[in-house]
């Protein structure tokens, strides 16, 4: 299925006569403003969104258009136009990408094209002829990515100043759908994970029109699965779950989503309802469950599951992620409560009825532990999966520049090593460790002319350097949980005497956590190898750090770094 999306750029303003500071080519400072987009939403739509608009500008056409693929077998054209086209113009371009798409991407079944448009020109009243558009292939590492369509405006090729832009866009794009995949993905079991549905899910019900034909959610939990960790370990319920899982996965529809929420619970999404029987299918797979997945210690016992069914149509009323899923989880309990082993079809008497899915003051003690054991779980799991991202993005950072990537570790293994000894708040510590970890992810947006220049570096290239505490800050600042870890990012670079950047902070004004990381990230500046400047050795280095005691360096915690320094020089495995 392919979906279009444009959008329009209202005429450019002439801007008041002012004095304008020193700026960057403008085609690094779209890529700039790409990376960020990409690394602050996780999501390409901002990303891509900024690359039209800026080739759009740089070229002076009529318009540009990026054509990728989404969640299942649909495809999406975002197009921007500098001015509006007739109706028949924007049906002759959209057969134009669709004939594209087919040429290069074989086994596309039928595309069905969908259009919103987001803001009519208001400021032409005869819409200009359609141009002629080029198409560009989107690829990297012999993977088809999507197409780019552009009105090069009567140019014959593209201009080579806009090389490096393709050249990025091609990267970002590779770099985004892979670290997308591992996103979304439960590594257990090979299904998607909570966030996938958090995000999909969510937009999929935002999108819902009246029109649009009905669809279902089912929820799975399987029973007693607690029992089956406890008694016969964790490695017996990762099988369990993994053949479980595949279960599920049989007779579904390509467009069908398994989805591990976490836990021992599962959700089936069915983004097309029609002419499917969802209540037939639940109750097969009830039986060939029983009768098919086992433990392997228990060979014998048979493994069973509960179901709560939810079947929508959008021509009745409107729907949130969060009602969809409350009722789904509705029906869910309302099978437990019936014995187990069972699947019930949510109804509006359901729903009128809470004593048979809601009895919180009449649970049992043992069901109350039941249930805070499984919130502790769920945040040991979401603590986990927080740890996967940061080493995820600091993986990135080092695919662009590997030393910078070996830098972020050794200083977060003797970070780690350091706030042993401090007694902080557990919450703290993790968020001074990610902050290691993450300290220079700025640098993703550094070109790597300046990363890996050798000699040293000119005044413009340091001035483009100090960018990096913001640009890693900028980020990361939307993920609330990196927010403590975010202080490292920003201010890692400022001074006790104030004489840092980017804020010049003073003395206590620069936070605890990045004081002393200020102290452990110096110190492997100077003992590692660097491509600009060969290691020092330690008793240099440590009288380095002694003499700037009071300037750049917390008095005090640079005393406590001295007193470990063997264990510390042990750690880092620097040359002598």
């Amino acid at each position: 299925m392919l979906k279009i999306k444009y959008t329009m750029m209202p005429p450019e303003k002439t801007p008041h006569p002012q004095a304008t500071p020193t700026t960057l080519p403008p085609e690094f400072d779209l890529v700039q403003k790409m990376t960020d987009a990409s690394f602050r939403t996780m999501d390409q739509d901002l990303s891509l969104e900024i690359c039209l608009v800026g080739l759009t500008k740089q070229l002076g056409g009529q318009g540009a258009g990026i054509l990728t693929g989404e969640a299942g077998e649909e495809w999406l054209l975002r197009l921007h136009l500098r001015s509006g086209l007739s109706e028949d113009d924007l049906e002759r371009l959209s057969a134009h990408c669709r004939a594209e798409l087919l040429a290069h991407q074989e086994g596309t079944e039928k595309i069905l094209i969908s259009r919103s448009l987001i803001q009519e020109p208001g400021y032409t009243e005869q819409p200009p002829a359609l141009t002629p558009w080029t198409t560009f292939p989107l690829q990297a590492e012999g993977k088809f990515l999507g197409l780019l369509f552009l009105d090069l405006n009567h140019q014959t090729q593209l201009p080579v100043s806009l090389n490096p832009v393709l050249h990025q866009l091609n990267t970002s794009l590779l770099s985004i759908q892979n670290l997308r995949g591992l996103l979304i993905t439960d590594p257990l079991t090979g299904c998607y994970n909570r966030w996938f549905m958090d995000v999909e899910l969510a937009k999929f019900c935002e999108n819902l029109s009246s029109t649009a034909e009905a669809f279902g959610v089912m929820v799975l939990d399987i029973d007693h699965f607690k029992s089956i960790n406890d008694q016969q370990g964790h490695a017996s319920g990762d099988h369990v779950l993994v053949g479980f899982a595949d279960l599920l996965r049989r007779g579904l529809h390509k467009s069908d989503a398994v989805i591990r929420m976490g836990g021992d619970e599962f959700l089936i999404w069915f983004p097309r309802e029609r002419n499917r029987d969802l209540h037939a299918f639940g109750r097969t797979l009830l039986a060939e469950v029983e009768e098919k997945c086992r433990s392997p210690k228990n060979p014998e016992g048979k493994i069973t599951f509960s179901v709560g069914l939810v079947i929508h149509d959008p021509s009745q009323e409107p729907i949130s992620k969060e009602q969809l899923l409350d009722r789904a989880d509705h029906a869910l309990y309302t099978s437990k409560r019936k014995g187990r082993n069972q699947l019930t079809l949510w109804t509006p008497e359901l729903e009128s009825q809470p004593w048979l899915w809601s009895d919180v003051e009449g649970r049992l003690p043992d069901e109350v532990q039941r249930l805070q054991a499984q919130i502790t779980g769920l945040k040991a799991g979401i603590a986990k999966d927080q740890d996967h991202l940061v080493e995820l993005l600091t993986n990135i950072l080092s695919i662009k520049e590997f030393e910078t990537g070996l830098h972020s570790h050794r200083v977060a293994l003797l970070t780690s090593f350091l706030l042993k000894h401090l007694d902080l708040p557990e919450e703290e510590k993790t968020a001074i460790h990610r902050g290691a970890m993450l300290h220079d992810i700025g640098k993703i947006a550094i070109p790597e002319s300046i990363l890996h220049k050798e000699g040293p570096l000119s005044e413009q290239d340091w001035h483009v350097i100090k960018q990096h505490p913001r640009l890693g800050h900028r980020f990361i600042e939307n993920q609330g949980f990196l927010q403590t870890a975010g202080d490292i990012i920003l201010y890692h670079h400022e001074h006790f005497d104030g004489g840092g950047y980017p804020r010049g902070l003073k003395g206590e004004e620069i936070p605890y956590g990045a004081r002393l990381f200020c102290v452990v990230d110096a110190y492997d500046s100077m003992r590692a190898n660097r491509v600009y400047k060969p290691f020092m050795p330690r008793q240099q280095a440590a009288e380095e750090l002694q003499r700037k005691s009071g300037s750049q360096f917390d008095p005090e915690i640079l005393d406590f770094f001295l007193q470990h320094l063997d264990e510390i020089e042990k750690i880092g495995r620097w040359e002598s």
